[in-house]
């Protein structure tokens, strides 16, 4: 699954030594090749359900939670980041410390009892309001909303991107920003 900040988007790749043909449904599908190999994509811009009808594999994802709004005045400060969980090799952050887990996580379903995965896009918060009545604490904006990948035979959600925390307007009596995948 890739889920782009602010609930933009997702995808479900089928990969890996276990790979055998998989016929599922969800989100834009998307064919490609790199090199022999084929792949399918599975792309999700709001929340829905992977469902798989036939086969099973490990999945390649890639889950970023929803960004955080930012504060509400002149002098606010920005929204941080969604947070970001992935199963791909090689994904690191601007001071190349590495980003990716180790969690396989492996899909399945038979013609006649489909499996289904519930996918969710977390959204990006709002921005605080310049009216510092219509804010708490005053010019802060909103929390993004966490991304979640699920295995319905494991509750709560296997995997877990957290939104990102809110900026905070200029305020000197005001505490700052809020912590989440990355501060605001």
């Amino acid at each position: 699954l890739m889920g782009l900040g602010g609930g933009a988007g997702g995808t479900l790749l089928g990969s890996g030594p276990s790979f055998s043909p998989v016929t599922a449904t969800g989100g834009f599908i998307h064919d490609f090749e790199d090199g022999t190999k084929k792949y399918r994509a599975h792309i999700f811009i709001n929340p829905g359900n992977f469902v798989v009808t036939d086969g099973g594999a490990d999945i390649t994802y890639l889950l970023v939670g929803g960004g955080g709004g930012a504060g509400g005045n002149a002098q606010s400060g920005g929204g941080g980041a969604g947070g970001l969980r992935t199963n791909l090799a090689g994904v690191e952050d601007a001071a190349s410390s590495p980003l990716t887990i180790s969690d396989s996580f492996p899909v399945e379903g038979t013609p006649g009892s489909p499996k289904t995965y519930p996918i969710v896009i977390g959204m990006g918060g709002y921005g605080g309001s310049g009216q510092p009545q219509y804010s708490s604490p005053k010019f802060l904006g909103q929390n993004g909303e966490s991304s979640t990948l699920s295995d319905p035979t494991n509750t709560p959600a296997n995997v877990v991107a957290t939104g990102g925390g809110a900026g905070q307007g200029y305020d000197p009596t005001a505490p700052g920003g809020t912590p989440g995948g990355s501060g605001g």
